[in-house]
């Protein structure tokens, strides 16, 4: 032992030996000026005797010890050290994580896939969190990994062993390795070591974060199996079985989920370029936990003709497998035989419309965080192209070269053989869609611009637009929207005709006014290998179709029931290619209403998952008041639910949605927001069985509601403006009158007044970023800003003394409120209650008394932003 138990370094006091770890032996002690037990690892001699690796090593540990994450165990500081035999080295202090290590735990055998995931997901964060500054951890083993008795996991020496590599190394050779303990031979290596090292790193090569990817897939497969993926007697045994040898995936548990098997497949593939790439995809992977394998190679019957493509497999790496089976050089290439596969492709962050497949199959081009996308289906990653900013409703042409879309009042065109965007000519201001005929033109729909909503063409010659159609400007149907698409002669086109409460697909010309109809339609159609595309309640068909003919000749058949599509505008979230491939968007996630106490416990639920927007309270408790989507519509509905034997109870039921609903104080009216299919925009319902009457009219801006006022004479709610943002208004509900409250440059939303009738709190982004303010109702100019880290979402304690927001991490913060001067606020510091993961937060509610909270989470696989790809989708059709 280089150390006695009561040696002092610095402020800190040695109190026991806890073993060698992997750069060092290990010491608990006590810190005698923050009382607390840490750890101390006393560096190598020969490392503390390198000036230029020491340098390195303390550069790394500032950046390690800036991480603060959650599974990292912390790094307090760094200290010199006297040893017993008078030598000084350096010690690193490091937080003491009590529990036993993974090797520990995997010593009694292996762990149970409820009881891995967890675990693993947690690594992964840890070593996400790590990458993406920059540090990797290069010894990921069981050891380096631990278990705290509440379940929390702590990865131990991250980061460490790169930090250690000394100048004008490779970072990768063996005699660098932290647990070798002889610097000149491997027959010092820990042999656990080598078993969950990388081959580029058994190779001496230089290493990337894919080096830990690799250990990560070790050491998952080791933890369902019991057993190391890679064994053998000697180091040199285990590192050529890391080299030539593939582990024996028969071991892994016959209950093990398609998609963890595929996330140990990815990590531990020898070729690092065909490797997993980022950790963070093998994590979301794994978040939804056990489900079904993907869809194999099918033959025709093999499944049934809905569910069975709705059942995704999670897979990006099945994209490359599938676009394998087939060739698509140009129009004019050869068909191939190929089997039907199904697949899962990951949204880029922020992509919030369809995707489009090219003509060809080959590629996707999405809008995503202000720019288009493109995603080539033999690849596992989507790029940015570049000069389209602000571009948006890409559509392609019909040799799949060229991307045709909107940006500002242009329309642009790119070629995707190289270059940046070209204008084409100038087009109306408004909401734009077009279509590309194989004879040249393009049809653009505008909507939603005063006074230019109609069609226009412009003709492969052209270098202006022609108006062929024009609507009227106020029209207030479902969908406002028809969504042309060309039919192969480049004259005619599908569009959707709205009529009423329904919408009919019907044949235009840009040759012609006239028009045929053809079938009921909730969405956009498309024509493609012989049928025409189209949804209806919710359910994607396709009909075999005749395009010289222009009629059906067949009856439609289900694809894919409860695609994604909205029903206010008639959007629906598929396209199709000419040689076979769909791309859809499963409907959004089910979620489920749970009660939580204020340190974050389950306190049961209320009915079953489903399709939840937002909830409310009623004031006596018993009743809940919450709006739920039927998929089949895309509207949502009110239902009241009798909290005491959960049963709940249709409200409204209509062709527009309903949703947003709130309690009048004395719980006798609901306020509720319809949305713009119809004229009303805010509806008030006394709950008698009665129409609902229209609070404040429609008058073409978007209105989101608020609250009531305690006394029931007024609701708050905001008003998108002319600047596109939205203000605070107030409307009497007696007389109809309203007035805006709060009208700024920013946006404003979210009001609720407080039960004294004096404070108004709402959300602003005045400060760059949504934060929570209270200022008086309703017209006071004093105000406080309440939270200083974000927030989206806000809610008060029926007293008005507390007042509850959920920032952008998921913490749920709880304010205290408190009467200041001339009727102003005081405002204590937030405190954190308890956190969710917030990619699954959708909406919250408090009880009265303020100690439970009902919070509307989706199911873990919405964290997946995923869009399925069925390739030769005909042959998955059971005739």
């Amino acid at each position: 032992m280089s150390l006695s138990v009561g040696t002092r370094i610095g402020p800190y006091v040695v109190t026991a030996p806890l073993g060698a770890g992997g750069m060092g032996e290990v010491f608990r002690a006590r810190d005698s000026r923050l009382d607390r037990d840490v750890a101390l690892k006393i560096l190598p001699a020969g490392f503390s005797s390198d000036p230029e690796r020491l340098v390195r090593f303390e550069r790394e540990a500032k950046t390690l010890a800036a991480l603060n994450h959650p599974n990292i165990a912390a790094i307090h500081g760094i200290e010199d050290a006297r040893r017993d035999d008078g030598s000084v080295g350096r010690a690193l202090i490091m937080e003491l994580v009590d529990g036993e290590d993974l090797s520990q735990r995997l010593a009694r055998g292996p762990i149970s896939i409820e009881e891995a995931l967890p675990i693993a997901r947690q690594i992964a964060l840890a070593l996400e969190a790590a990458h993406e500054q920059g540090i990797v951890h290069r010894d990921l083993k069981p050891a380096n990994v631990k278990v705290k008795p509440d379940g929390t996991v702590k990865v131990l020496d991250f980061g460490l062993a790169k930090a250690g590599v000394a100048p004008g190394t490779s970072g990768a050779d063996l005699q660098n390795s932290p647990t070798v303990t002889s610097p000149m031979t491997m027959q010092g290596m820990i042999l656990g070591t080598a078993a969950y090292m990388a081959p580029e790193q058994a190779r001496g090569q230089v290493v990337d974060r894919r080096a830990d990817i690799w250990a990560f897939g070790c050491v998952l497969y080791e933890m369902l199996t019991g057993h190391r993926p890679f064994g053998g007697a000697s180091v040199t045994d285990v590192l050529a079985a890391v080299l030539k040898s593939d582990p024996d995936w028969r071991a892994l548990p016959a209950d093990t989920p398609g998609a963890v098997r595929r996330v140990l497949r990815r990590c531990l593939t020898r070729d690092r370029g065909e490797r997993l790439q980022h950790i963070g995809d093998a994590r979301l992977e794994l978040v939804a936990g056990p489900e079904p394998d993907a869809i194999a190679p099918a033959t025709v019957g093999a499944v049934g003709p809905s569910r069975a493509m709705t059942t995704s497999g999670w897979v990006v790496a099945l994209a490359a497998i599938a676009f394998g089976l087939w060739s698509v050089s140009g129009r004019n290439a050869a068909p191939v035989t190929r089997s039907a596969y199904e697949f899962s492709v990951l949204q880029p962050t922020g992509s919030a419309d369809p995707p489009v497949i090219s003509p060809d199959g080959r590629h996707l081009a999405y809008r995503a965080s202000n720019r288009l996308w493109l995603r080539s289906l033999d690849r596992s990653d989507a790029r940015p192209l570049d000069g389209t900013e602000g571009g948006r409703s890409p559509f392609w042409s019909p040799d799949s070269r060229q991307l045709g879309f909107f940006a500002g009042e242009s329309l642009k065109r790119l070629d995707l053989a190289g270059g940046l965007p070209e204008n084409v000519t100038s087009v109306p201001q408004g909401w734009t869609v077009a279509t590309w005929s194989a004879q040249g033109s393009i049809l653009i729909e505008v909507t939603e611009s005063t006074g230019n909503e109609g069609w226009y063409v412009l003709e492969p010659a052209a270098s202006s637009l022609k108006k062929l159609r024009a609507f009227p400007v106020d029209r207030q149907i479902n969908p406002d929207k028809a969504f042309p698409s060309f039919l192969p002669d480049g004259v005619h086109f599908l569009f959707t005709h709205p009529i009423g409460p329904t919408a009919t697909l019907q044949i235009g010309s840009i040759a012609s006014e006239t028009t045929t109809p053809l079938v009921q339609s909730d969405s956009q159609a498309i024509y493609a290998s012989g049928s025409v595309f189209y949804v209806r309640n919710g359910t994607l068909l396709a009909q075999p179709f005749d395009p010289e003919t222009r009629s059906f000749t067949g009856s439609a058949v289900a694809v894919v029931d409860e695609v994604n599509y909205f029903a206010p505008t008639g959007q629906a979230w598929f396209s199709v290619s000419q040689e076979g491939t769909l791309v859809y968007r499963p409907f959004p996630s089910r979620s489920q209403l749970q009660w939580l106490s204020r340190d974050g416990r389950s306190l049961g639920t209320i009915l079953g998952a489903d399709h939840y927007l937002r909830t409310s309270l009623a004031p006596d408790g018993q009743r809940l008041a919450v709006d739920i989507i039927d998929p089949r519509r895309s509207t949502a509905d009110l239902w009241i639910v009798d909290l005491e034997r959960n049963v709940p109870t249709r409200l409204t039921s209509s062709v527009r949605s309903e949703f947003d609903p709130k309690w009048s104080a004395d719980g006798t009216r609901l306020v509720f927001t319809a949305d713009w299919q119809g004229p009303p925009n805010l509806y008030v319902s006394d709950l008698s069985g009665n129409e609902p009457r229209v609070l404040v009219p429609f008058d073409r801006t978007q209105q989101y509601l608020g609250g009531w006022t305690p006394d029931g004479s007024r609701v708050v709610f905001s008003k998108v403006t002319d600047k596109a943002a939205r203000d605070l208004w107030v409307v009497d509900t007696t007389s109809g009158e309203s007035r805006a409250i709060l009208a700024t440059a920013f946006d404003e939303r979210l009001p609720a007044v407080a039960a004294n009738g004096s404070w108004l709190a709402y959300l602003s982004n005045a400060s760059g970023r949504s934060e929570v303010y209270v200022r008086g109702f309703p017209d006071s100019t004093w105000q406080t800003r309440i939270s200083s880290d974000g927030a989206r979402a806000l809610a008060w304690r029926a007293d008005g003394r507390e007042l509850f927001y959920v920032d952008p991490s998921g913490a749920f913060m709880a304010v205290s409120l408190s009467p200041g001067p001339s009727g102003s606020a005081r405002a204590a510091r937030p405190t954190r209650l308890f956190q969710i993961d917030p990619r699954l937060f959708r909406s919250f509610d408090v009880a009265a008394d303020g100690q439970r909270f009902l919070v509307n989470i989706a199911n873990p696989d919405a964290v997946f932003q995923m869009d399925e790809v069925v390739v030769d989708w005909t042959r998955l059709l059971r005739r």
